[in-house]
C-alpha cells in the first residue's frame, strides 16, 4: 500500500551559509548570510512527480560552507557552487523523510548496516530469540551540517590571510610591545586540524 508523504515532507527546504568578505576593508560591509530555498520540485526527489506535494512549510538547514562575498555584490561569487550545494542537500532530507521501518525477525541475523538504519536489536530470552532494526525517528536528521569550496582559496579579505578549506580563525596574542612609539601587535592563526587546534605564527603588525 502505498503512503501519501505529504504531510511529513515541508514544501520547502532553506539552507543558510554564513558569509566572508574577500576584498574591501573592515568597515565595508556585505550580507551577513546567504540563504537557498529550494522546494519540492526543484529538488529533484523522485517522488515529487508521483503527486506529492508536501505541507506548507519551510526546513531549515545551515551549513559550514562560506558565501564569499565582494563589496558592493548582492549575490556571492560562489553561488553556484552554493544553490548546488542547497539542491543536494534538499534532496537528500526529502530522501531521509520518506523512508522509515521498524523491521522484527524471530531469529539471530546480521542485518544489513546502512545509513538509514538507527537501531538494531538482539533480544535473549528462555523461549526465543529476535533481531530487530529500525530507522531514525521522524525528522532526527541533522541540521547543522559542514561542507567547504573549494573556491575559498581565492578569497583574501584585509587581514591578509587567504581562507583556505581548513577551517581558521585569526586572532592576536602575546607579545605586544611598542617600538618608537608604535605598536607591534603578534597575529596568529588558529585551525582545525584533523579534530586538533593548531595555532601557527602569521605576522607582526606595526600599528601606524
Amino acid at each position: 500500500m502505498s503512503r501519501d508523504l505529504s504531510s511529513i515532507l515541508p514544501g520547502n527546504v532553506m539552507v543558510v551559509f554564513r558569509s566572508r568578505r574577500c576584498n574591501g576593508q573592515p568597515s565595508d560591509l556585505v550580507p551577513t548570510i546567504y540563504k537557498k530555498v529550494v522546494t519540492l520540485e526543484e529538488s529533484g526527489w523522485t517522488g515529487a512527480g508521483n503527486g506529492v506535494q508536501g505541507f506548507d512549510g519551510t526546513k531549515v538547514l545551515h551549513d559550514a560552507a562560506i558565501a564569499l562575498f565582494n563589496v558592493g555584490g548582492t549575490d556571492p561569487t560562489n553561488k553556484t557552487a552554493l544553490d548546488t550545494l542547497a539542491v543536494q542537500l534538499a534532496a537528500d532530507h526529502y530522501n531521509w523523510l520518506s523512508v522509515a521501518f521498524d523491521e522484527a525477525f524471530p531469529e539471530i541475523i546480521a542485518p544489513t548496516v546502512d545509513g538509514l538504519t538507527d537501531l538494531i536489536e538482539w533480544g535473549y530470552e528462555i523461549d526465543q530469540v529476535s533481531t530487530r532494526r529500525l530507522s531514525a525517528p521522524w525528522n532526527a536528521q541533522p541540521e547543522e551540517l559542514a561542507h567547504h569550496d573549494p573556491a575559498n582559496n581565492g578569497c583574501v579579505d584585509s587581514t591578509g590571510v587567504t581562507v583556505t578549506q581548513t577551517p581558521c580563525a585569526v586572532f592576536y596574542g602575546p607579545p605586544a610591545v611598542c617600538v618608537s612609539g608604535k605598536p607591534n601587535l603578534t597575529r596568529y592563526k588558529l585551525c582545525l586540524l584533523d579534530g586538533r587546534l593548531d595555532i601557527k605564527f602569521v605576522s607582526t603588525d606595526v600599528v601606524q
